[in-house]
């Protein structure tokens, strides 16, 4: 047994497996420009990066392909519709984008909720538009369990509202988290709408493992601002389509969350809270949560100087995109750099 995974069990019996003295998380190639709202998923042993904001919450519309064997990173097809906060999963090879955020039509400052849908091919570098989802909503997220993706919460405008876009600032449109928990049949094409969550929210995680779906963390007051954040964990059952009862909650209530699936477990890394001030305060936190025992782990935290924006797993690694103020710094006309990217070999730890 090696030293760190000897660690690892000692500190299990406790509930906690925070490693000591030297960090095991690794530097790699930073992603190449600063953004914010980066999205990454694993594929057939590949990262991508999707969608992205530039200043003012432009939606930029980009795809980035991390190769882990060559630590390189290469530029890829743009996206059709430049939107941010979509929901996205893998299946089969192929990755799936559904709903989320676009400029209005007007050019008008504000995010404007779609029902578009999409299969990305990685191997051919191909888009190819799917059925629209029934509602329009961003923030919300989606996870694939035999071949059926279930997009999960979110964010959309009140019904009937005049003012259809998101408007952010003087004129904020009426808008609300929402529970829709809709359906999308891979092999048919199909939608339908199932069970809905029972808590109301967005920005929220949306994960499977071992058969199930777990709505994890998110906000449930507006799109900007300091209120409704919470650590509610909640389990769908796509068998039965029902609910369970809450889970364990998470260690803190945060949203926006980076995660990943290693060997039935479940990898939450980093989220944010916005303070009284206004302010947004990153988390550095790593927990582990293993649905077997709905139990929580506590594991080493990100290196310093990180702000988790995106996780996706490939074999056994975690590898995280991290914003470390250059955006902020871009924005107020000073340096820009690229983001921190960082992995963690989790297969160290729970032998």
């Amino acid at each position: 047994m090696t030293r760190l995974s000897a660690l690892a069990a000692m500190f299990l019996a406790a509930g906690s497996v925070e490693a000591a003295e030297q960090s095991p998380w690794k530097s790699l190639a930073p992603f190449p420009a600063p953004i914010r709202e980066a999205a990454l998923i694993g594929c057939d042993g590949k990262i991508y990066m999707f969608t992205g904001q530039g200043i003012g919450y432009l939606p930029l519309g980009l795809v980035y392909q991390y190769d882990p064997a060559t630590n390189v990173w290469t530029e890829k097809k743009r996206m059709p519709v430049a939107s941010h906060h979509i929901a996205t999963a893998e299946y089969n090879g192929k990755i799936y984008f559904f709903g989320g955020f676009k400029l209005p039509e007007t050019g008008q400052f504000g995010w404007d909720p779609m029902d578009l849908s999409w299969e990305y091919d990685p191997k051919n570098d191909t888009w190819k538009p799917l059925k629209p989802m029934p509602s329009k909503r961003g923030a919300g997220n989606a996870a694939i369990v035999n071949g059926k993706a279930y997009v999960i919460g979110g964010l959309a405008v009140h019904p009937g509202s005049k003012n259809a876009p998101v408007q952010l600032g003087p004129d904020d449109t009426p808008r609300r988290s929402v529970t829709t928990n809709e359906e999308y049949d891979l092999a048919t094409g199909e939608w339908r709408e199932r069970s809905p969550m029972p808590t109301p929210r967005h920005h929220l995680e949306v994960i499977a493992a071992n058969g199930k779906v777990f709505a994890m963390g998110g906000r449930q007051g507006l799109a900007r601002g300091s209120v409704g954040y919470t650590d509610t964990v909640e389990e769908y059952d796509p068998a039965t389509d029902r609910w369970s009862v809450s889970k364990a909650r998470m260690p803190v209530a945060r949203e926006d969350m980076s995660w990943g699936v290693y060997d039935g477990r479940i990898y939450i890394v980093g989220g944010g809270l916005r303070s009284a001030f206004g302010t947004f305060e990153s988390v550095r936190a790593m927990n582990a949560y293993d649905p077997a025992t709905n139990q929580w782990f506590t594991m080493p935290s990100v290196p310093p100087g990180r702000a988790p924006t995106s996780a996706a797993v490939v074999g056994d690694t975690l590898y995280l995109i991290s914003n470390d103020g250059s955006e902020r710094r871009a924005a107020s006309g000073g340096e820009s750099k690229p983001y921190p990217f960082d992995a963690i070999r989790l297969s160290d730890f729970f032998r």
